[in-house]
């Protein structure tokens, strides 16, 4: 319930967590939106769904800002855009918090997948990766392994 919280704090109290993720007050509405979307994929953790298919919520609706800013790619197109997939989530997630770990589990299941699932007519791992947003490693790399490259 926390998420609540947020949205009803006064301004002056919500400053001084925003000062905590590097953010102004200016952006309420794009931190806010952040951690909107961060609940829906702890609540698809928390209830058992398989977290490579996430896929957020058409209910939560997505900050424009936080589109350009992240250089997300929502699968739903509309005015405002919503549905967002794992790769772009985790964007998301590591403006706030390191997702570097992920990529030793990464690695390891790109490995295992590669050693006992490649073949020239079917390759395991790019439909994972697609599955999960995006088909391209290096993209990953780029985005999710290293540190945030995105400033408000």
């Amino acid at each position: 319930e926390l998420i609540y919280l947020l949205h009803y704090l006064t301004p002056n109290v919500l400053q001084k967590v925003m000062n905590d993720f590097n953010m102004i007050l200016f952006y309420r509405n794009e931190f806010l939106n952040m951690f909107d979307i961060i609940k829906s994929l702890r609540n698809s953790c928390a209830h058992g769904s398989l977290i490579y298919c996430y896929k957020s919520p058409k209910y939560i609706k997505l900050n424009a800002n936080l589109v350009t800013k992240f250089d997300l790619n929502p699968s739903e197109t509309g005015t405002p855009n919503s549905v967002l997939s794992l790769f772009d989530t985790l964007k998301i997630i590591n403006y706030l918090e390191s997702t570097k770990p992920l990529k030793k589990y990464i690695n390891s299941i790109i490995y295992h997948n590669n050693k006992h699932f490649k073949s020239p007519d079917f390759d395991l791992n790019k439909r994972l990766l697609l599955k999960m947003g995006n088909p391209n490693l290096k993209d990953w790399k780029k985005f999710i392994f290293r540190n945030s490259e995105y400033h408000f």
